[in-house]
């Protein structure tokens, strides 16, 4: 099975969990860096070296006598001076050059070159040897205490649970008084078994249960209450209005009942 393996970028690539290899390559690069400084200066300066030897050859005439001393002609004669006056020019340029390449080119870059020499120097001291160094022994003592405090939390849990489930091995009371709350003296009492006690979940299990059974034996009963309109009680309280002659009045009204009317004659004495 190929390995899986990311895109190299920066941010993989570059940074370790120390910090101090990333910071290690970086700084291996800038001293690199520091090196290919010298080699340009040390180039540059065998240029202009080089630029001014062939100018010193270039002004510098021919020794002895010369041939055309006893030269009746003119044009050549003339020529050769020539070729001597274009020498001289050509050395003059070619010092010109050496002295530029020292002055303007060489000395400057070698000065820039050595500041950032002694400043890549100086951040690898501070941030090597003092701001790493630090970090990692700040970083060890992290880890100690870590150590220390899963060790003990550890130890912790193993005495809570040694005192919650080891059986008692010493005999319960007093044994110097004879209380008859205690155990007498002499008397040996058997150790008690262990008991285990019920987790929190357990409890809310145990808690649930409960109330599950409360629900399904008393059921709830549901009261239903009477919705009245205010319609209906206005109906209720008033009264209803004759329309008048004999006409029909709101709603059904039950008739009256009619009196017969009083006896004419007398009433007759009542039977002794």
């Amino acid at each position: 099975m190929a390995v899986l393996s990311l895109p190299l970028t920066f941010q993989n690539s570059f940074w370790t969990q120390d910090y101090r290899k990333g910071l290690e390559v970086l700084y291996a690069q800038l001293e690199q860096s520091v090196a290919e400084n010298s080699e340009i200066v040390a180039f540059i300066r065998a240029r202009a070296a080089a630029e001014s030897a062939i100018a010193a050859t270039l002004a510098t005439p021919a020794r002895g006598a010369s041939v055309f001393d006893d030269d009746d002609g003119a044009s050549l004669l003339m020529a050769f001076r020539g070729l001597k006056e274009e020498s001289l020019t050509q050395g003059k340029a070619h010092e010109t050059v050496a002295n530029e390449l020292q002055a303007k080119v060489a000395d400057p870059f070698e000065q820039w070159a050595a500041g950032y020499k002694e400043r890549i120097h100086a951040s690898k001291a501070n941030l090597l040897d003092g701001w790493m160094y630090t970090y990692e022994l700040s970083s060890e003592e992290v880890m100690k205490l870590k150590n220390d405090y899963l060790n003990k939390t550890r130890r912790a849990d193993e005495a809570e649970d040694d005192a919650r489930f080891a059986p008692i091995t010493h005999p319960v009371g007093d044994q110097y008084t004879t209380s008859p709350k205690l155990v007498p003296h002499g008397h040996h009492a058997s150790p008690r078994a262990p008991t285990r006690q019920a987790t929190m979940s357990e409890r809310i299990t145990q808690r649930l249960k409960e109330f599950r059974l409360n629900a399904t034996s008393s059921p709830a009963q549901e009261h239903k209450s009477e919705v009245t309109f205010d319609a209906d009680e206005e109906e209720r309280t008033t009264p209803k209005v004759d329309k008048g002659k004999g006409r029909a009045i709101d709603g059904d009204v039950t008739p009256q009942r009619v009196v017969s009317p009083p006896p004419l004659d007398p009433p007759l004495p009542r039977r002794r």
